[in-house]
């Protein structure tokens, strides 16, 4: 339960493969983007990371691409917890799902790695 007398704010959980990097990814997250969409379409999961100093470009890559060429796949799992959403200090847990790596693309300068996931 969050203090009450705090701003509302968000926080993530995310799981790559069943591995927490919860707080690996904290220090490079601009943002996560979680698509509820209607029934019968998939929803979407986008993660957008600074890449600076080329962390996630060279050497977390080239294992997501391997991985995403298995068989096994690569699973991503997400949840975002609103912490003192409506004022009252409690929080509310959103399961955002299991997902299946989609795509992974590069912007910048400077660089940015987007994770594309979608729901299995």
């Amino acid at each position: 339960m969050s203090n009450k007398n705090l701003a509302r704010r968000t926080d993530i959980s995310v799981r790559f493969k069943g591995v927490d990097i919860t707080k690996s990814i904290k220090k490079y997250l601009i943002s996560i983007t979680y698509t509820d969409n209607e029934d019968g379409e998939t929803d979407d999961l986008q993660i957008r990371l600074h890449d600076r100093e080329g962390l996630w470009l060279e050497k977390w890559l080239q294992k997501a691409v391997e991985a995403a060429a298995s068989d096994s796949g690569f699973t991503i799992q997400a949840s975002i917890k609103r912490k003192n959403w409506t004022g009252n200090g409690k929080d509310q847990k959103l399961k955002c799902g299991k997902f299946e790596l989609d795509a992974v693309t590069v912007e910048g300068p400077p660089s940015v790695v987007v994770i594309k996931a979608t729901s299995l």
